[in-house]
C-alpha cells in the first residue's frame, strides 16, 4: 500500500511536553525520517497541562504544523464531570468527525487510557472506516466506585480495537488481568530515549567536588518531590561531599508546599526549583547531573529514567513493579515509601565514587542497548502494517 497516515489522540500536546507528548514527538520524528509514513497528525485539545488543574489556552491555534506534525485542537464538552473519573479535558466533540475526514488516517492511535470517554467517543465515530491502536500505560487505579467507568470503558476498547500496545511485560499482565484483554491482542513495545551521550564525556565527568542530584517530573504527589526534599534535608549535611538537589517540572499541585519547605529550612543554596524548561536546557542539566532520583509512586514505563540512563546517570527510585520490570541495570530501586532506604541510597551513591562510577557506566551501556526511538518506531510501523494487511 501507499504510505500511511497516522493520527495520534492525546488530550494535550505542545507547548506542553509531558510523557505522552514526548512519545508523540519522538515517534512522529522517526516515522517521518524512516519514510514509511506520509503524514502524522495529533488530535488534541486546547488544554494546558502545565497548570494544575489544567487550564484552557484559547491562544493556541486550532490547526497548525509543528515539526512536520499536523496538530488539530478541538473543543470537548463538558470539560469535567465530577461524579466519575475522567481527565479535565472534555468528553465528546462533534469536531472530531471533521478532523478525521480532513486528515484521512489509516491508523488512529489512542495514547492515554485516563481519557477513556473521549477515546471511546472517537472510536465510535470512526470504527467503520478506520483502524485503531490503543496504548494502555496502566496506572494502577484506586479501588473506588468512581473509577469503575474507566475500567469498563477501557475493557470495551481493549477488546474491540485492532491492537493494544503496552510498554512492558508487567503492564501486559496487568492489562490482561484488569481489563481482560486477550493476550493475542496485546503487543509489548518498550519506549526509547531522545537523549544520547558520548562515552568519552561519560568517562571524563568524575571526580567532582559537588554532586548534583536531578529529579525531572511534574511537582505532584504521585512523583514524590516533596517527600524527596524532606529526605534530602535530613541527609545532605552528613554526606562526604557537597550535594545539590535540582527539581525540574511544572506545578502539579505541590510546588507551593515545596517552596515553603525550602524557605523554612534554609535550603535555598542546596535545593533548586527550575520549573518547566526547554529541551536544550534540560539537556544541559542532564549533562551536569551525577545522579537521577525520582520517588514516583505511579508509573507505566519511566521515560525520564530511560533518558537519565542514556546520559550515564545511575537512577534512584522506588521498587514499584513497572520500574522494576524495565530498569534492571544501572539503578538502585529501594523498598517503596521508606524514607530511610532512600537516604541510604543517596549516601552510598554520593559518598562512594567507585560505586557511582560503576553504576554510571552500567546505566549508559544498558540505555544504549535498550532504549532506542528508532527501534520503537520500527516496531510500531510493523504493527501498523500487520493491521492494515490483515484487514485488506
Amino acid at each position: 500500500m501507499d504510505k500511511m497516515n497516522i493520527l495520534f489522540v492525546s488530550p494535550g500536546y505542545k507547548p506542553y511536553l509531558g510523557g505522552t507528548e514526548r512519545i508523540v514527538e519522538q515517534l512522529s520524528k522517526e516515522f517521518l525520517r524512516l519514510g514509511e509514513v506520509d503524514r502524522v497528525g495529533v488530535l488534541t485539545t486546547f488544554m494546558d497541562f502545565n497548570h494544575m488543574p489544567p487550564q484552557r489556552n484559547s491562544a493556541l491555534p486550532s490547526e497548525e504544523v509543528r515539526d512536520g506534525v499536523k496538530v488539530y485542537r478541538v473543543n470537548f464538552a463538558p470539560q469535567h464531570l465530577g461524579f466519575f473519573y475522567t481527565l479535565p479535558a472534555g468528553l465528546i466533540s462533534w469536531e472530531v468527525k471533521r478532523v478525521i475526514e480532513d486528515f484521512q488516517p489509516h491508523i488512529i492511535h489512542f495514547l492515554l487510557c485516563e481519557w477513556f470517554v473521549a477515546n471511546a467517543w472517537i472510536y465510535l465515530l470512526s470504527r467503520k472506516k478506520n483502524h485503531h491502536v490503543y496504548t494502555i500505560p496502566f496506572h494502577e487505579p484506586p479501588d473506588r466506585l468512581r473509577y469503575l467507568p474507566m475500567k469498563y470503558v477501557n475493557a470495551f476498547l481493549g477488546r474491540t480495537v485492532d491492537k493494544v500496545q503496552v510498554h512492558s511485560s508487567y503492564i501486559k499482565k496487568r492489562v490482561m488481568a484488569y481489563y481482560h484483554v486477550p493476550e493475542e491482542k496485546i503487543e509489548v513495545i518498550p519506549l526509547g530515549s531522545s537523549f544520547k551521550r558520548n562515552r568519552q564525556v561519560l568517562k571524563e565527568r568524575h571526580p567532582k567536588d559537588v554532586i548534583h542530584l536531578l529529579a525531572v517530573g511534574r511537582l505532584s504527589q504521585d512523583k514524590g518531590q516533596l517527600e524527596l526534599v524532606h529526605i534530602f534535608n535530613k541527609v545532605y549535611k552528613d554526606l562526604a561531599k557537597e550535594a545539590r538537589l535540582i527539581l525540574v517540572g511544572g506545578d502539579g499541585g505541590h510546588q507551593g508546599e515545596i517552596e515553603q519547605y525550602i524557605r523554612q529550612n534554609g535550603l535555598g543554596k542546596h535545593v533548586e526549583l527550575i520549573g518547566f524548561i526547554s529541551e536544550d536546557a534540560l539537556d544541559k542539566l542532564y549533562q551536569q547531573a551525577d545522579i537521577f532520583i525520582l520517588l514516583t509512586r505511579v508509573e507505566s514505563f519511566g521515560l525520564v529514567f530511560a533518558e537519565a540512563q542514556s546520559y550515564g546517570l545511575p537512577i534512584i527510585g522506588y521498587r514499584i513493579p513497572p520500574l522494576q520490570a524495565v530498569f534492571k541495570k544501572g539503578s538502585v530501586l529501594v523498598e517503596p515509601f521508606h524514607p530511610d532506604k532512600v537516604a541510604e541510597a543517596i549516601e552510598h551513591l554520593v559518598n562512594d565514587d567507585g560505586l557511582r562510577n560503576s553504576l554510571s557506566q552500567e546505566a549508559f551501556d544498558y540505555a544504549q542497548e535498550q532504549f532506542s526511538w528508532e527501534n520503537t518506531a520500527r516496531h510500531f510501523l510493523t504493527l501498523y502494517h500487520k493491521i492494515l494487511e490483515n484487514k485488506n
